[in-house]
């Protein structure tokens, strides 16, 4: 898989797609090597693609809700793509493509469906509203074969408790590129914030 050995996918949600550069850049200097980009702005997609060209980091597509999406993600240059839910459409598109992609979950019944469609890596969101890492337990003890991606209230407090479960691979979380510090073009702290995450994860192996 593209996010083979990545333990944080950092998600940022650009209004310059410009502003990209200078985010890979901090990531990279903190030792992170992979980013999602939000397809909630209307220059999400030339952010992908400038990212894409920019080389030496994996790019993922965020926040695919609609089939047409993993289209225009794949066009753009994304390695593999994201979702806040699994319906069958964007699931069947990603399927289609052969593309790699993680489709969220918020129940057992939803992870088995996803499960018997060939998704063994599946994105938990809301994590903090179904329980952090007890529904990750939850989901192991009858699910083992599933690796979960935590989303939603993950930030460096409880990033460790996440990554000492088992069967959770990585999260994804905005806290170490939010908006306000790429809009204030702030690449010094978002690149420090990067190094304690990546730090943390380096220590839970």
């Amino acid at each position: 898989m593209p996010w083979d050995g990545a333990r944080i996918v950092p998600m940022v949600v650009l209004d310059d797609a410009h502003s990209v550069t200078g985010v890979i850049d901090a990531l990279l200097l903190g030792g992170i090597s992979v980013i999602e980009i939000g397809l909630r702005t209307p220059v999400a997609l030339e952010a992908i693609a400038l990212a894409a060209e920019h080389g030496g980091i994996t790019v993922a597509a965020g926040t695919l809700t609609r089939p047409e999406q993993v289209w225009h993600a794949i066009d753009a240059g994304a390695s593999f793509g994201l979702a806040p839910s699994s319906t069958h459409l964007v699931m069947e598109a990603a399927l289609a493509a052969n593309w790699p992609f993680v489709p969220a979950i918020a129940t057992v019944t939803e992870a088995h469906s996803a499960l018997d469609r060939g998704f063994t890596f599946q994105k938990v969101y809301p994590a903090d509203l179904l329980g952090a890492e007890k529904f990750a337990r939850s989901i192991g003890a009858v699910l083992p074969d599933i690796k979960l991606l935590p989303s939603g209230g993950v930030s460096e407090s409880n990033l460790e408790s996440y990554l000492r479960e088992p069967n959770v691979f990585a999260v994804t979380g905005s806290w170490i590129a939010p908006q306000e510090l790429i809009s204030a073009g702030d690449f010094g702290e978002i690149a420090r914030r990067a190094l304690r995450a990546n730090d943390i994860a380096s220590s839970c192996g």
